[in-house]
């Protein structure tokens, strides 16, 4: 085995135990090794990597297994150190142990470590202070409740405070290790127990064994908190639980051997042999079947040895150590701020400087803000982030004026109404969760319409509907943009191939439009649909997604339609019968924009199918109309109006689009079109994303938006949208850069540190 590999420790151990043979198998047989050698019925070499101990009761069989020992090394080609070993002696420092006649402490070099460890100032020595001490947590009942408040704060997001607790819970573990707890050497052959005890705060057990002089020692301690969810486990439930946590902890000393488990859960002792258990409590017991048990109860009053490891021993209110009081943690930040110290230092000591006095204040140690609204405490420059997840991110990520106030109540740092604000545009939860609020962006920007009929067509289907007798389910709409003349085409899907048809049936009657206006269906985005819009050279314009009022003249069609159909129609199947009477009344009736029958705009002759009496003054007017192209000159201007009207009163309840660049970051409304299953529309997301922004027309707030590559979820994706339906992704809060702050002053911490440096 050459030097220097990674694997090399594993090889040296297991030729050691190669060369040792029988002596280091724990083997009681006195068989012969490889060597020829017998082992010693009463001796057993415990080897770890290069450390070897012969443990015997007298001088005679210890020296018999050296004997032993140096002859197997000897024809294994294995030299030991003369200088590194020790013979007949009754006390040996072995892994960081001191092992004496039955006994075993902790060594006295790590103790020395232990003292010398001095109070932790950050969350990292906390961490390797609990790593030192945790080592010999076998030999300290209730461990893991006394170093509770120190493991608070190496918890995730956990505000660092060095409080009393923490300071006694340091001290108080330094105490019990430096006293040198002493434990039992366990013993397979001797009779053990389990004592084992749970509370609501923690879990633990206490592995015992019988003494030759009949006396029950502790072998080892075992504890652990419980995790916020055990907290409301059922009392049966959490005894059950220390039972099998402790039987987990001590696998390695109680598998094989019978064990008695001591506990003062009478309804334990019943588990075994129910036929019904709570499905946690049989996955428990499930893990710990190659154990041979014996269940005991014992009242409350004769275990209060084991009470000890489930609850907590020193006075420590594990309450207050989570529930910390707000200007002690206020506190605590400002004496790791070097340049609030300086402040509070010059104010102690009388500075002449005059924006300091007439700005700040100390109270307790704590260093205040004076502001119009009162004195608040002054939040250093790392600390304002912890405020903001306290008052936005914990409490239902409230807007901007909500959180202003909460914060603005108590506390001060500089330029804090740009931050909050900058805090909330960036938080990510609000961007995807929250709809905006006050005027919606997006003007209206209307359809140029020229004074010739057939110029532009807008197309849509309607439906699905029940399936008609003569097997209809969908109605193509096809309006003239100018006349407002409406054709309605029963379709039985929404193939392209239908659509292509009747487009085709209506181009040879009424001759070839300019364009067509479609919304981005399937039937209007296939290869054969493009085909038929380039074969007849038709400009087709597909809307935006999720911008319905681009095609709003068929919008408001279709919903005229459906509204007549559904009064019109006593028997589902037979709902296409009456589609040609409403295509008729609406287009020989006076529209509300043009102020003319659409028939008469399409038509130069007059409808003399019309059912109305003739005498109604109305109808004079309408026939007495001299030419069609005079009928088409006023419907022309009052469709100009109409619009310049409705344009104004749109963008009046409406602001300006955001306007974004080709490679900005968005989120997308239009994107979230369907939930998960099992999932509330009302608790979804309402923006997906983030897209790139690819391709920008700025005059109509369309942009092409692309899926980002690389994102989780990738799928190349593409698609033309309204700008009211984009929101900015900004994932980032950046400090603010400010002169002034939000009370009008213009001294920040970094100029009072400036004024105090001069």
């Amino acid at each position: 085995m050459p030097f220097g590999l990674a694997n090399g420790p594993a090889v040296f151990s297991r030729a050691l135990k190669l060369a040792l043979g029988k002596l280091a198998n724990y083997s009681k047989s006195n068989d012969k090794d490889i060597y020829g050698v017998s082992a010693n019925q009463n001796g057993v070499v415990a080897v770890y990597l290069d450390d070897m101990i012969l443990p015997t009761v007298t001088i005679q069989e210890g020296l018999l297994l050296l004997e032993q020992v140096l002859e197997l090394l000897k024809r294994a080609n294995l030299r030991l150190n003369l200088s590194k070993c020790s013979f007949l002696k009754t006390t040996v420092d072995y892994l960081g142990h001191e092992i004496t006649a039955g006994t075993i402490r902790p060594g006295q070099h790590k103790i020395e470590c232990v003292l010398g460890f001095k109070t932790p100032t950050n969350v990292h020595e906390v961490r390797q202070f609990i790593g030192l001490a945790s080592y010999f947590r076998k030999f300290i009942r209730d461990f893991a409740s006394i170093a509770r408040p120190l493991t608070e704060l190496t918890k995730k997001d956990y505000i660092w405070c060095w409080g009393a607790e923490q300071n006694r819970a340091f001290n108080t573990l330094k105490g019990l290790l430096t006293s040198r707890p002493v434990l039992a050497i366990y013993n397979r052959t001797a009779t053990t127990e389990l004592h084992t005890d749970a509370s609501k705060i923690g879990l633990g057990g206490i592995l015992m064994q019988f003494q030759s002089d009949n006396t029950l020692k502790p072998v080892a301690y075992f504890s652990r908190v419980t995790s916020r969810e055990e907290r409301f486990y059922h009392s049966y439930e959490l005894e059950t639980l220390a039972v099998v946590e402790s039987l987990k902890r001590f696998r390695i000393y109680l598998v094989g051997i019978p064990v008695k488990v001591i506990t003062d859960c009478s309804a334990i002792r019943t588990t075994l042999t129910k036929k019904d258990l709570v499905p946690r409590i049989a996955r428990w017991w499930l893990t710990i079947q190659d154990f041979e048990l014996e269940i005991e109860y014992r009242p409350d009053d004769r275990m209060r040895h084991a009470d000890a490891l489930s609850r907590n021993p020193i006075s420590v209110n594990l309450l207050d150590v989570k529930m910390i009081d707000e200007t002690d943690w206020a506190l605590s930040v400002q004496l790791q701020d070097d340049g609030i110290q300086q402040i509070i230092n010059q104010l102690q000591g009388g500075t002449s400087n005059k924006d300091i006095y007439n700005n700040y204040s100390i109270s307790d140690g704590r260093l205040y803000r004076k502001t119009l609204a009162g004195e608040h405490i002054v939040i250093p420059k790392l600390a304002k982030y912890s405020i903001l997840q306290k008052y936005h991110d914990h409490i239902g990520h409230p807007g901007f004026d909500r959180v202003e106030k909460l914060i603005k109540s108590a506390y001060w740092f500089p330029k804090m109404t740009k931050f909050i604000r900058k805090y909330i545009k960036s938080c990510l939860q609000c961007a995807y969760g929250k709809s905006g609020y006050g005027r919606r962006e997006g003007e209206l920007h209307p359809i140029e319409k020229l004074d010739i009929p057939m110029h532009t067509l807008h197309v849509d289907h309607l439906g699905p509907f029940p399936k008609s007798r003569q097997g209809n389910n969908y109605i193509l709409i096809i309006i003239d943009s100018f006349t407002k003349f409406v054709f309605a085409r029963l379709v039985k899907s929404v193939r392209s191939t239908e659509t292509v048809k009747e487009l085709t049936d209506l181009i040879l009657v009424f001759g070839k439009p300019s364009r067509i206006i479609t919304d981005r269906g399937k039937s209007f985005t296939s290869r054969y649909f493009k085909t038929f819009v380039m074969d007849y050279q038709i400009k087709h314009i597909r809307n935006a997604i999720s911008a319905s009022r681009a095609n709003g003249q068929v919008e408001r069609v279709n919903r005229t339609i459906l509204d007549d159909l559904s009064t019109s129609v006593k028997e589902e199947c037979s709902w296409d019968t009456k589609l040609s009477d409403i295509v008729w009344g609406i287009n020989n009736t006076l529209h509300s924009v043009t102020k003319v029958a659409p028939f008469s705009l399409m038509f130069a002759h007059e409808n003399n199918l019309l059912l109305v009496p003739t005498s109604s003054s109305e109808l004079s007017n309408y026939i007495q109309r001299q030419t069609l192209s005079d009928r088409r000159t006023q419907a022309k201007l009052n469709i100009d109006q109409n619009m310049t009207r409705m344009k104004k009163q749109f963008d009046s309840r409406h602001k300006k689009c955001t306007k974004y660049n080709i490679g900005q970051l968005v989120l997308w409304k239009g994107g979230v079109t369907e939930e998960a299953v099992g999932v509330s529309k009302k608790l979804g997301s309402r923006y997906s994303g983030p897209y790139k922004i690819v391709k920008t027309n700025h005059v109509i707030d369309r942009y092409t938006i692309s899926s980002v590559k690389g994102m989780r979820g990738y799928r190349k994706f593409s698609a033309t949208v309204a700008g009211d339906t984009l929101r900015p992704y900004k994932p980032v809060v950046s400090d603010v850069d400010d002169s002034t702050d939000s009370e009008g002053h213009n001294i920040d911490r970094d100029d009072l540190i400036d004024l105090l440096e001069s």
